[in-house]
């Protein structure tokens, strides 16, 4: 099944994948987000991510204190209010 981000929202027909790490306070999860095309993640994160959640894609799941991977998904929900931060990963 494809990957679609808000696939009613024609706003959002031209879009980018970008490699992201998210830390919580338990877990590491690295994954894609989807953004539009020319958005910075910043911006993305703080101005047009509307509700609770932003979508991965391709997420890996790891145990924070031992890098320890226990978890793989095709698409999965990050709540936002679990983010203590994040970044991109530029490819690594």
């Amino acid at each position: 099944m494809p990957f679609y981000y808000n696939a009613a929202d024609s706003r959002n027909s031209a879009r980018d994948f970008i490699l992201i790490t998210i830390y919580t306070d338990k877990y590491k999860i690295k994954g894609e987000i989807s953004v539009r095309t020319g958005v910075r993640l910043t911006d993305h994160i703080n101005t047009e991510t509307t509700g609770k959640f932003i979508a991965l894609r391709n997420a890996k799941i790891y145990i924070h204190a031992n890098d320890e991977l226990i978890r793989e998904c095709d698409f999965m929900n990050v709540n936002l209010d679990n983010i203590l931060f994040l970044h991109p990963d530029h490819g690594a």
